[in-house]
């Protein structure tokens, strides 16, 4: 089976960074995280945040997508 990183590579044209709190943030990343969140069946902004944050899951978001960071607020 082909790497899931498709997910990320489909929104590339909307890539746009921006700086917060010394982060860089992704656009075609944050989408790809709100779609996992969603198919996991959270259903909010703030599920899906603390989802995205646990040790396991931003571990699986480096190696399977390349996402390096997730802002902690």
């Amino acid at each position: 089976m082909e790497k899931m990183g498709i997910i990320s590579e489909y929104f590339s044209e909307l890539e746009t960074t921006k700086e917060y709190k010394g982060y860089f943030c992704s656009v075609s990343e944050a989408i790809t995280i709100v779609i996992l969140g969603s198919f996991c069946g959270l259903r909010n902004v703030s599920q899906i945040h603390q989802w995205a944050s646990s040790s396991k899951v931003s571990e699986f978001l480096k190696s399977e997508f390349s996402i390096e960071n997730i802002i902690v607020s």
